[in-house]
């Protein structure tokens, strides 16, 4: 699949609102109120502005109550549903939307379809989700701000409804935008999914639309405004796709058979053929005159055809199935030459730098503590100065490697290294390059955001406070920080030490880091706020992020760079600390440098953590009820582990035992540090509890392997009183990973199990991350690259669950974000090395990690 189209790249984004666009879209409209079309009706065009019509099926998912009907009819200009009913079946609804496209100023006429089928319905009949898949164009994913639970079931949709189509558009739209005040979804997880699921992801209210002056009718004009956003969304991400789809299939039509002259034409000329379903140049190969020509000059005749395509324009082809023209504003070939290069790049990157990996485990084995290896042979120096400062200025930015740097490659010093000094210096060189790379950032942040007078005239002192926080004090930390380490680089380019730099440093990071962090709830809210209610500031903020200084990055990736580098500076000082001699001088400063960071990530994350889990329980006490009990549910000592809804079977009572039959109906659970709550969903989001029980009260049996004729992954859950058992349940779970991680989280393993995992004794499995991924739930891991996890579990549906060596933290984490590790040696170095942390840390009087 061809990657998410630009926002604006395809499609003029306001062209609506021109005078042409007004003119189109009165097809839409009768009079102001919207016009209302039935699957075997279009609208009717005038022949001035007759033009190509373009249908696409759209699948909406989403859990109960986020929105889903509430979306289409907005989409359609009707009314929205005021209480929540859940649909039965299948409906089917149909928007026409004009769009002009940026490269040919062509106008083409988008017919969606929208298929929106009830969560309860899809569970119940198996046929459901495959009809609504069947022939889909794209997938719309919903979640509510209000809703929690919908953002963290995002993944489990993506997998479920999307695993198997990958040449279907995805996207992901958040409903009720509007309720910041309430959002139980804040803007650093959006962003962190973002850079997990590389998906557009648009936003949507949940307001009512606007009216005419009688007061009950809608306003056709001004709901479409509402939507525009999300139907120019919809169809900038179909159109590139269909584009890439035709350019791939030209790409094979003239590269997969160059034998001879012959059996290429043939073969171009057979793709031709098997194309005619996407795109039709004209009937030539099918007709008569083309059959009957000689074999030299049909070749001669295609190969004419082809040039022609190659060398001009892309235009005036057909597609059958959306009877309508592609246009491409630039000559094919150039076109053909960037898709093809940026759609291999990533795909070569991952495949080069899982082959580093793999050298490296492969290397292990060979690899005695101490060998005298030298690294290879030298490397070309890349510059003639020697003062790295006066280099990164008139680079850009520094060597990659220590290597690099002309005096050392000069000075004779790398035929005497070991493999071990020169990986030392390298991990330390790391650090002052990835410091550069990082203030460079800062700098967009501070110069381009928040030096931008048209954004400061746009916010108010307070908002600019709250949006931006602590981000010049940081910045300046970072420059202090920088000049030091390169200071202390150019003294002894050759023998440079960092970690007393770093420890030197630590209180000033404590200073800026922490409030810095401590302000993120504040700074998400304003974000959002802004968003909403200042109508200059989404403009505003759009232009400034289309600057190339960006590099297409938006705000929020710039604002969370002091969470990320703070955890990412602990990693490298540990990776120091295990390149050093054991009982140096060396191993005793790179352990104090390491225990002050560690503390202040921790301490950063206390605060996160402690501000989140306070808000949310909050947020929670006014959605959950207790039938006529008292409950207090707010408490310092209480977070939420976990929550989402089962389905309850039960046995009806008619049937008899030789057909067992079951009922079911959906059961919420809420899952915290201490107790668990079983309730039942009610209209507005609410919550009304039934039973609730102590984590020590709980058993749970995994049933699945033990139960004839009961299909799905299922369980008991037994709550109890004493020795008996007050209350049981049999639960069904939709995927393998969702049952493993509940019985996980009601009956955790202990601290001595997990460091059984991770002890030197032990050969467990273990991964490492090949990308990095954001936590989505409570019971998942954060992950950064290189982070190394031994395994508990794994489920057949792409979810594992691991401690990581680093920390000792436990979680679950998809497997598509780790690669096994299959060396033995690597696995026992990867163990032997936290055993050196952790014997390192308890020197100096720290609790072991």
């Amino acid at each position: 699949m061809a990657r998410p189209a630009a926002p604006g790249s395809v499609i003029v984004p306001d062209w609506h609102e021109s005078a042409q666009g007004k003119e189109y879209l009165a097809c839409v409209l009768r009079k102001s109120r919207r016009r209302v079309f039935g699957l075997l009706e279009r609208p009717v065009f005038p022949p001035p502005v007759a033009i190509d019509t373009a249908s696409y099926k759209i699948f909406v998912s989403g859990k109960s109550g986020v929105g889903k009907t509430a979306l289409v009819a907005k989409l359609a200009g009707l009314e929205v549903p005021v209480v929540h009913h859940e649909t039965t079946g299948i409906q089917t609804t149909v928007v026409f939307w004009p769009a002009k496209l940026q490269a040919s100023d062509r106008v083409v006429m988008f017919r969606f379809e929208f298929w929106d089928c009830g969560e309860s319905a899809l569970k119940k009949f198996e046929h459901m989700l495959p009809a609504c898949k069947e022939n889909a164009d794209a997938f719309l994913f919903l979640f509510s701000f209000t809703d929690r639970a919908s953002f963290e079931d995002l993944p489990g949709q993506l997998a479920r409804v999307a695993g198997e189509a990958p040449g279907v558009v995805k996207m992901v739209i958040g409903s009720k935008f509007d309720q910041y005040v309430h959002t139980d979804v804040p803007e650093r997880d959006l962003a962190a999914f973002r850079q997990a699921w590389p998906l557009p992801l648009l936003r949507v209210k949940s307001v009512p639309g606007r009216r005419l002056a009688d007061g009950r009718t809608l306003d056709g004009r001004a709901g479409l405004a509402d939507v525009a956003h999300v139907l120019n969304g919809l169809a900038e991400q179909l159109w590139h796709q269909d584009q890439f789809r035709v350019v791939m299939m030209f790409l094979v039509s003239v590269t997969v058979h160059r034998e001879t002259i012959g059996t290429e034409m043939f073969h171009m000329g057979n793709a031709l053929l098997m194309a005619q379903r996407c795109i039709e140049p004209r009937p030539i190969m099918k007709s008569p005159h083309f059959q009957s020509l000689h074999l030299p000059a049909r070749q001669f005749l295609l190969r004419s055809l082809l040039c022609s395509i190659l060398q001009s324009r892309y235009k005036g082809f057909r597609d059958a199935k959306r009877n309508l023209t592609f246009v491409c504003g630039k000559p094919l070939a150039e076109r053909l030459g960037f898709i093809i290069a940026f759609e291999e790049y990533s795909d070569v990157a991952s495949a080069r730098e899982l082959r580093r990996q793999q050298r490296e485990e492969e290397g292990a084995a060979d690899e005695a503590e101490g060998a005298e290896e030298g690294p290879g042979p030298p490397r070309a120096d890349l510059s003639p100065s020697s003062s790295f400062r006066a280099q990164r200025a008139a680079r850009g930015s520094t060597f990659s490697l220590w290597q690099d740097i002309p005096d050392v490659r000069g000075s004779g010093v790398l035929a005497t290294l070991s493999l071990q000094d020169c990986k030392l210096q390298e991990a330390k060189f790391e650090l002052i390059t990835s410091e550069a790379s990082y203030i460079h950032s800062l700098s967009v942040a501070v110069g381009h955001f928040l030096g931008s007078a048209e954004l400061s005239e746009c916010l108010g002192t307070q908002d600019k406070q709250w949006l931006f926080s602590k981000l010049p004090e940081v910045k300046g930390t970072s420059e202090r920080f920088l000049q030091d380490l390169e200071q202390r680089l150019e003294a002894d380019v050759l023998r440079f030490s960092v970690c007393d730099v770093v420890l030197q440093h630590c209180p000033a990071f404590r200073r800026v880091y922490l409030p810095y962090v401590t302000n993120q709830a504040y700074q998400e809210r304003t974000y959002q706020r802004l968003l909403l209610e200042n109508p200059k500031f989404p403009g505003i903020l759009a232009r400034l992020e289309e600057s190339p200084v960006c590099q297409r990055l938006p705000l929020t990736s710039f604002l969370i760079l002091p969470f990320q580098r703070i955890t990412r500076l602990k990693m490298l000082v540990e990776n120091i600390l295990k390149r050093t001699v054991q009982g140096s001088e060396d191993e005793d400063m790179a352990t104090k440098a390491f225990n002050a960071l560690k503390e202040l990530v921790q301490e950063c994350n206390a605060s996160v953590q402690s501000m989140k889990r306070t808000e949310e329980l909050i947020h929670l006490s006014k959605k959950i009820h207790f039938e006529g009990k008292i409950f207090p549910l707010i408490s310092q000592a209480r977070w939420l582990v976990r929550h989402g809804e089962l389905v309850e079977l039960a046995p009806l009572p008619a049937v008899p035992p030789a057909k067992l039959k079951l009922s079911s109906k959906a059961v919420y659970l809420h899952l915290f540090n201490d107790c668990l709550l079983l309730s039942r969903r009610k209209e507005l989001g609410k919550f009304a509890v039934f039973v609730h029980a102590k984590m020590a009260e709980l058993q749970v049996k995994d049933l699945s392997l033990k139960l004839q004729g009961i299909p799905g992954h299922v369980f008991l859950l037994q709550l109890l009183h004493g020795q008996r058992t007050k209350h049981q349940f049999l639960l069904r779970a939709q995927t393998e990973s969702e049952k493993q991680r509940w019985i996980s989280a009601m009956c955790p393993s202990s601290p001595q199990e997990d460091k059984e995992v991770i002890s030197e004794g032990e050969d467990h499995p273990q991964v490492q991350c090949v990308r990095t991924y954001k936590a989505l739930q409570p019971d998942e891991l954060t992950l950064e690259k290189t982070d190394i996890l031994a395994v508990r579990m794994q489920t057949s549906d792409g979810w594992l669950e691991g401690v990581r060596l680093a920390d000792g933290e436990k979680g679950w984490v998809p497997q598509a974000y780790v690669e096994e590790i299959s060396s033995l040696s690597a696995r026992l170095r990867n163990l032997r090395e936290n055993k050196r942390v952790t014997s390192a840390t308890s020197k100096l009087g720290a609790p072991p990690v």
